[in-house]
């Protein structure tokens, strides 16, 4: 269960559940369930793929990312295709200048931490669990300034705010 199966996304709790990427391969690795954005929920239903267990796909039905163990060397092999998709996007359009999807995340962040106001939402735009017990069980973030600071970050690397 990698999160890409259908029966770890509930569209009406709008959570997705999977296992956490980095231990997977561990016994015991606890199963995460995330509260979806509004915005990443709906993009999620547009998109989602006629493939019976995958909920995004290639263009031909095939999933976007596989990462594999060889049990034997404990090597791990990965099938990125979001990755390949995002490059073939950037040469298209001649962007060299866009770097990688992960150059791409690091400069938000940093962005967001130089900014007072929105610096407190780099964690969630990044996508790292709350820290501490106050912002895991009882601090929610508000979706409006959120909202707010991803139209900023978009200004910031030359998007328009509408």
């Amino acid at each position: 269960d990698e999160g890409r199966e259908y029966k770890t996304f509930d569209k009406t709790a709008k959570t997705l559940r999977f296992k956490r990427h980095k231990e997977k391969d561990e016994p015991d690795v606890p199963t995460v369930t995330y509260r979806l954005w509004d915005e990443t929920c709906e993009l999620l239903q547009h998109h989602e793929s006629s493939h019976p267990e995958l909920l995004l796909t290639t263009s031909v039905n095939t999933c976007l990312w596989r990462s594999d163990l060889n049990e034997t060397t404990r090597k791990r092999r990965a099938k990125n295709m979001i990755g390949k998709q995002y490059r073939a996007l950037r040469e298209s359009l001649e962007k060299k200048n866009w770097g990688t999807l992960e150059d791409l995340r690091k400069t938000a962040v940093s962005k967001f931490d130089d900014h007072g106001e929105y610096a407190r939402h780099s964690q969630y735009f990044a996508g790292h669990s709350p820290v501490g017990t106050t912002n895991r069980f009882y601090m929610k973030p508000s979706q409006t300034q959120f909202n707010n600071a991803v139209i900023w970050l978009g200004e910031q690397f030359g998007f328009s705010s509408t």
